[in-house]
């Protein structure tokens, strides 16, 4: 190849990487000029080589531009390595798949390229495909994206599975060459690629999984930010319905010290006495419409499941947490336990009660929920031990053992106890 033509090599390389850069991690890198002196530098090298050194040269290319698309990343460390990696990998693959497809299509049996310029070549057209996808996903909308990226979720495991028959297929195939191959250089390489490609297909299938299963965990954790954004939202909406009512209970209280006062001019206890009480009952009522501990998270909630049980639920909250636990995990805890306290009291016919309380210390905190059992079925229900306490349960003690707490539980004759110690 010419001096140009490897010039120009280089310079597909580098636009390759850009390109497949930014299509994977949406950004772009910028800083061109570090490229710019690698090139330079190259085109230096090219001119002061002899001729016959260029096959040499030409493999120092990849090095070279692989240092300069790392200096120019706007991330640093292990990140950036990572994302060289992958972009590298990436390109290469594509190489190789378009170069054979060349060779099957123009070729039969002869492996020498038959254009000089075989690799300038198909970088481009790797460029272009990377515009040509560039320009499609920009134009697609943000739900169109959603859309997409929830469709290759769903549906990653099993192209993952396609791949793996594709690759077992290729190994078998490749131990059926050395089968029937009479040079033994080539058995004993086959060997070692066979025994390779069994291992690492293994490991796909085991890394697949853990991939399934932290993906499952992922649209859990963004399903229940949804809810809670939504519950959030409520939450603020009713704390301003209070603050109107209280405006208004405010607003009246002269009215109503004035009619109060005429009643106790005509000696009208009963009647005064009968109409605090009114008074009273009607600011209970605002002030137990909201609950406020100076948790978000736990006020949200609590308020939201306590509007689901009838007026003769006695409800008791105690005690204020303000931890710096992560909302989403407090969420997934609290929501639990406090939606199996709430599905349970509902059940009760009579004497139902609900008791929270909140203890923060300098290192833990303690959340604790007592409910009223609402019968026998119930008390088959509820078992001390998580395991049988539902799903949701189950969460939770992941949860708390992933933030090192515990989860204690207790039974009683007719009440059911839970208490969830966090590190603060």
């Amino acid at each position: 190849m010419s001096k140009a033509g490897l010039i120009v090599q280089y310079a597909t390389v580098i636009a390759q990487y850009y390109l497949i850069y930014e299509l994977l991690f949406k950004k772009k890198i910028g800083k061109y000029w570090v490229p710019a002196i690698g090139g330079l530098v190259y085109t230096i090298i090219l001119l002061v080589v002899p001729t016959e050194k260029y096959e040499i040269i030409s493999l120092c290319m990849y090095p070279l531009s692989i240092i300069c698309f790392y200096i120019a990343q706007i991330c640093n460390g292990i990140k950036s390595l990572s994302r060289i990696i992958v972009v590298f990998f990436l390109t290469e693959c594509l190489g190789l798949m378009i170069i054979w497809i060349g060779r099957t299509i123009t070729e039969s049996g002869d492996h020498t390229n038959p254009i000089n310029n075989i690799g300038t070549i198909v970088n481009l057209l790797i460029i272009f495909f990377a515009v040509v996808i560039n320009h499609i996903v920009h134009r697609l909308s943000t739900e169109q994206n959603r859309k997409i990226k929830s469709f290759i979720s769903r549906h990653l495991i099993v192209l993952v599975i396609l791949m793996s028959m594709v690759l077992l297929f290729t190994t078998e195939g490749l131990d059926l060459a050395r089968d029937n191959s009479d040079s033994t250089l080539f058995r004993d390489i086959a060997g070692i690629c066979i025994g390779l490609s069994y291992g690492s297909v293994g490991l796909l299938g085991i890394f697949m999984i853990y991939i399934h299963k932290t993906n499952e965990k992922i649209n859990g954790l963004l399903e229940t930010e949804k809810k809670l954004s939504v519950l959030q939202k409520r939450h603020y909406e009713s704390l301003l319905e209070k603050e109107e009512e209280t405006k208004k209970y405010r607003h009246d209280m002269m009215n109503h010290i004035v009619y109060m006062n005429g009643l106790a001019k005509k000696n009208e206890t009963g009647r005064v006495y009968e109409y605090i009480n009114e008074l009273m009952i009607e600011l209970e009522t605002i002030q137990k419409k909201k609950i406020d501990t100076g948790n978000d998270v736990i006020d949200i909630l609590t308020n939201h499941y306590i509007e689901y049980l009838s007026k003769d639920v006695s409800v008791s909250v105690t005690g204020e947490i303000e931890s710096g636990i992560d909302d989403l995990k407090l969420c997934i805890i609290y929501g639990n336990i406090l939606q199996n306290a709430i599905e349970e009291v509902s059940q009760c016919e009579k004497d139902a009660w609900l008791k929270i309380k909140l203890d923060q210390g300098k290192e833990y905190c303690v959340i604790t929920i007592e409910n009223s059992l609402s019968g026998e079925q119930s008390k088959k229900r509820i078992q001390p031990d998580l395991k049988d306490h539902g799903l949701g349960l189950q969460n939770v003690e992941l949860t708390v053992s992933e933030l090192n707490g515990k989860v204690e539980t207790k039974k009683g004759d007719n009440s059911y106890q839970i208490s969830v110690s966090l590190p603060l």
